[in-house]
């Protein structure tokens, strides 16, 4: 029997080069050839049967990436006249909209963008460095190093009393969710200006405060008797390309216990700065918890869109569009956050107004990138929302038009044409598509 295989190494390297579909064939007829065999195969047949001939598994361990932290902003009281009853809080009176106590102030109480001002002379407070419809707190999200302390799921079990032969048995005797309190222990990396460590020093000093009844929360919180300096705490799982959710972690109502203060006082004149305070360490006291469970993917949508109702499946089409998984380099730091809870992935989007604003150099960054897909020149010329949808389609499906193949797109890049040529090119192309 001849097993010599029948694709070499120089061909499998054209077929890359030329990126021809026969590659992933090519590839599984060497597979096929060896001992171990293809690996798709090997996955299935691990689940399936019992290896009893010991043979080496050629499977790759679990590589899920660590993926991303969210906090939701609390709903503190951080009115201008609540804040008056406490001198410690003075600080968050700053006035000047780029200060690190304005910026805390706005993050902590969501409410001061949109205050009830037919009923109330409450007037809006606002940062420029803060998004108001944003749901999470970024500064925490982007400096956090380390989350630990989650529970696991474990249960108790009821063992009866041995007999005459000392016989005995056992079965489940408690409910495996977690509806106890726990700490999670968060690290976080200080920047300059401290503004981590002042965040909590504020967020705890207003939570201590409320109990010691010096400030109260807003009327709606006593009403529907809401702990408003609580947050809550999500963990998302992400694959190696960081695209799909793999698991989803949160807790029921999370509130930190401590701001280490202390070590900004400590001095050693050997050092000629202060790094004890580089790393913040906070701990959370916790009430459950909550893992994979299919309302999370609900929760955290509905979280979003509670500061932002137009990311609403209702409204989301006519305000935002979503960033193509190609591009989302592109757009790093800005975008709102939703979980497709058909496929997990982790969507984001942005408004139409961010996106035409990048859109004059988006087609740099494509040439950049080298990235394939044909259309992707097409959007950033026509004005219409229903062109910029198509073509955001079309490049997610990954389905080049045939008017565009090749060499029109690189003399569109090269800037052969003009402005008027390029718009005349886009119109029929998305006439050709069937736009609107």
């Amino acid at each position: 029997m001849d097993n010599r295989l029948d694709l070499t190494i120089d061909q499998i390297y054209q077929l890359g080069k030329n990126g021809s579909e026969d590659l992933q064939a090519g590839l599984e007829r060497v597979y096929n050839a060896t001992p171990l065999g293809p690996l798709p195969s090997n996955m299935v047949n691990t689940i399936y049967g019992i290896n009893h001939r010991q043979t080496q598994l050629a499977l790759p361990f679990n590589r899920d990436n660590y993926g991303l932290t969210f906090f939701t902003r609390p709903r503190m009281n951080l009115t201008t006249n609540n804040i008056r009853f406490v001198r410690q809080m003075y600080p968050l009176l700053n006035t000047e909209p780029r200060s690190i106590q304005r910026i805390i102030r706005c993050l902590l109480d969501p409410s001061l963008a949109y205050p009830d001002t037919q009923y109330t002379n409450i007037q809006p407070v606002r940062s420029p460095y803060v998004d108001d419809l944003n749901m999470f707190i970024p500064l925490l999200s982007n400096l956090c190093l380390t989350v630990s302390g989650w529970p696991d799921y474990v249960v108790d079990t009821h063992t009866t009393p041995e007999g005459h032969y000392r016989e005995s048995h056992s079965m489940v005797d408690s409910s495996v969710e977690v509806k106890n309190t726990y700490e999670l222990s968060v690290s976080f990396r200080n920047i300059p200006n401290n503004p981590v460590t002042l965040l909590f020093y504020f967020w705890i000093f207003y939570a201590s405060k409320v109990f010691e009844g010096e400030m109260i929360p807003y009327g709606s919180s006593l009403y529907e008797n809401e702990i408003d300096y609580n947050t809550r705490i999500y963990r998302l799982v992400l694959d190696p390309t960081r695209r799909y959710v793999q698991h989803i972690l949160s807790t029921g109502a999370a509130f930190p216990l401590n701001a280490p203060v202390g070590a900004l006082g400590n001095f050693d004149n050997s050092q000629p700065y202060n790094e004890s305070g580089d790393n913040v360490n906070i701990r959370f006291q916790c009430i459950g918890m909550d893992y994979n469970d299919p309302i999370q993917i609900s929760e955290f949508n509905q979280s979003v869109n509670l500061l932002n109702p137009g990311m609403d499946d209702a409204y989301r089409d006519q305000f935002y569009i979503k960033i193509p998984y190609q591009i989302l380099s592109f757009f790093n730091m800005r975008g709102y956050p939703r979980i497709e809870s058909s496929t997990m992935e982790l969507e984001w989007y942005v408004s139409y107004a961010m996106f035409q604003s990048y859109a004059s150099q988006l087609a740099d960054f494509a040439n950049i990138q080298g990235m394939r897909n044909q259309t992707f020149l097409q959007y950033i010329t026509p004005s219409s929302a229903s062109d910029y949808k198509k073509a955001l389609s079309d490049m997610d499906n990954k389905a080049p038009n045939s008017t565009y193949d090749g060499g029109l797109v690189k003399r569109a890049v090269n800037g052969e044409f003009s402005q008027d040529q390029l718009d005349q090119i886009s119109q029929a192309y998305f006439a050709s598509n069937g736009a609107n």
